[in-house]
């Protein structure tokens, strides 16, 4: 097995680790919060943002600014170029555009989001019973991390400094990370997977790889007729309102190449017409405007910075070197998981299994139930009942009930799901039924031992495919109004 080529970051702090995310889930600690608080909604229904913020703020540590929260949401409902990959919540009205670099969002009491359906998908139901979580004002409160099914820093990526440091990991394409995922679970070492080229979801530009740690990423000039240049995409995160206020800028130098410019409207906002003062302008004058223009942008992967498992800041060599670390740490989770559910199962089919018996030995008259339920439980005991204590780790009562409990009482209470059986659960139809269903999940119970922590994952990545591809097939972000082309109605 190859080595994770990574070095400890000397910096650290609380900063860093509010700010830096983690390389299992790609989250920082605000982001967590509030997807731990859409998925602990009952309802599916949208819900405004400044009502979502303040219940974030409601289960965290009191006098939290919920209008940093709101931002933190906006972000997380983003999905212009540039902005997320993959959003865990949906926009439910102006969530910011392209244009403006996402800045443009309207107030948290004007707009509305939801949880997003590929999140489910990437944050499996089967991990939450594994997950380790924060205490906070003596409840339970968000995970640790998330367990996502694929590295989701490396999908959306991060960008972010401070004193001293910063971080720049850029996106990659979730079916080229899907793949790596599956040639290194088939193979034996990191040296299985393949390198790959930071990718924005609808970005239409291109990109040239100069060596390990550097890209090229270029908009689209092109030359449509003399003297005319036509751009039609910037590189990734060049905000065409920022781009309009560079070319404003050329024009008003005597010694500028630009002559005029008119920006059209268009579906994604970029869509310019620069008319050149040298209509014979050659190649190479035109690269060197278009470097000045900054429709070339060279982006370096040599901070791809993270917080580890044990939430020390880590500096990787390469992208692989994140997916190495990620693939190791998911694995054994993926087993943590098989046997939780395993456990889990077993505890269903003690209680299902003892039920069935319980109910036929009363029926046949082998247990007297008119006696005193010490007596009741003692006999249980002796024939081989199951107390829920034995496969509860002890835990079946709250810390107040086990301060004024007696052992009588707690040992009552291991037979609890016994004592409440119903007359109606006795009926030959209910028992068949049960026995059915005692079976069925001898069966579940017979697969989940014989598939292997592959065949689980790549289960998992199957159904991320088809919802990613689901998603792929919606239509890309329209900027602003379709009579503007989000340039702004006048």
């Amino acid at each position: 097995m190859s080595q994770i080529r990574k070095i400890r970051h000397p910096a650290s702090g609380p900063e860093l680790v509010q700010a830096i995310p983690s390389i299992i889930d790609g989250l920082i600690p605000t982001q967590r919060k509030v997807l731990h608080t859409v998925l602990q909604q009952k309802s599916d229904r949208e819900i405004k943002v400044i009502e979502l913020a303040y219940k974030v703020c409601s289960l965290d540590v009191p006098n939290t600014d919920p209008s940093a929260t709101q931002q933190t949401i906006i972000k997380l409902a983003q999905n212009f170029v540039g902005a997320n990959n993959i959003n865990y919540l949906e926009p439910g009205g102006n969530f910011g555009s392209r244009r403006n670099g996402g800045e443009d969002a309207a107030e948290g009491r004007l707009v509305y989001t939801e949880l997003s359906a590929l999140t489910r998908v990437i944050m499996d139901a089967c991990d939450d019973g594994v997950l380790i979580h924060r205490e906070r004002n003596g409840k339970k409160a968000e995970p640790v991390v998330y367990l996502p099914v694929i590295p989701m820093i490396l999908v959306n990526g991060c960008d972010t400094h401070g004193d001293g440091w910063n971080t720049f990991i850029p996106p990659y394409n979730p079916r080229e990370i899907v793949d790596n995922l599956r040639r290194r679970m088939n193979g034996n070492s990191r040296a299985d997977m393949r390198p790959m080229e930071p990718w924005y979801r609808n970005w239409t530009g291109r990109s040239e790889r100069l060596d390990a740690n550097h890209f090229i990423l270029s908009g689209n000039p092109q030359k449509t007729a003399e003297g005319l240049l036509k751009i039609t995409e910037l590189p990734p995160k060049r905000w065409p309102r920022d781009f309009k206020k560079v070319l404003e800028g050329h024009i008003s130098e005597a010694t500028s190449a630009i002559k005029s410019f008119t920006q059209i409207a268009s579906p994604n906002g970029i869509n310019f017409e620069i008319t050149l003062k040298d209509k014979q302008m050659d190649v190479a004058t035109q690269r060197s405007l278009e470097e000045e223009l900054g429709l070339h942008h060279i982006m370096t992967t040599k901070n791809l910075i993270a917080l580890d498992a044990d939430g020390q800041t880590q500096q990787y060599h390469t992208e692989l070197d994140m997916l190495e670390e990620f693939y190791l740490l998911r694995f054994q989770a993926y087993q943590t998981r098989k046997q939780h559910l395993l456990k889990t199962i077993q505890k269903e089919l003690t209680q299902w299994t003892d039920q069935f018996r319980f109910a036929n030995m009363i029926l046949d008259g082998e247990l007297d139930i008119s006696q005193e339920e010490t007596s009741l439980a003692e006999q249980l005991h002796q024939r081989g009942f199951a107390s829920i204590k034995d496969h509860n780790d002890g835990n079946t009562t709250t810390k107040k009930r086990k301060r004024n409990a007696s052992e009588v009482d707690i040992a009552l209470a291991g037979y609890d799901h016994l004592f409440k059986t119903t007359v109606s659960s006795m009926t030959r139809k209910a028992l068949n039924e049960l026995e059915s269903q005692i079976a069925s999940k001898r069966v579940k119970m017979d697969k989940i031992q014989e598939t292997t922590i592959q065949e689980m994952w790549e289960a998992d990545l199957r159904e991320f495919l088809v919802e990613w591809d689901t998603q792929l097939q919606k239509p890309p972000v329209q900027e602003g109004c379709v009579r503007c082309g989000g340039q702004g109605c006048q």
